[in-house]
């Protein structure tokens, strides 16, 4: 289940009063105790502080976007140099910079 139906699920099911039902492939388990499409949710095991979630989830961002600033910048609804900052403070390293 991608986020945009998620939310649209969770709208609707709080809007009326009623009960959420989410699908158990919204948290990443396809039913079979495979991991679902979304991943699985081993990231939680060890209990990362939210500090260190926010930095792999940036992290996973920019990889899964081929280091496209933009794109992750505009995923995370934030601008370009507010991500520039997030890397900087979770030490992500550097960008490349291409010089013409």
């Amino acid at each position: 289940m991608d986020r945009v139906a998620l939310a649209e699920c969770c709208c609707r099911g709080l809007s009326d009063g009623g009960e959420l039902d989410v699908p158990e492939t919204a948290f990443g388990e396809s039913g079979n105790g495979t991991p679902g499409p979304q991943g699985n949710m081993d990231v939680f095991a060890e209990h990362p502080t939210l500090e260190e979630i926010k930095k792999r989830y940036i992290s996973h961002l920019l990889t899964s976007t081929h280091g496209n600033m933009l794109r992750a910048a505009a995923i995370l609804d934030v601008d370009r140099r507010s991500l520039y900052r997030m890397m900087a403070r979770y030490q992500l390293g550097t960008p490349v910079r291409h010089r013409r």
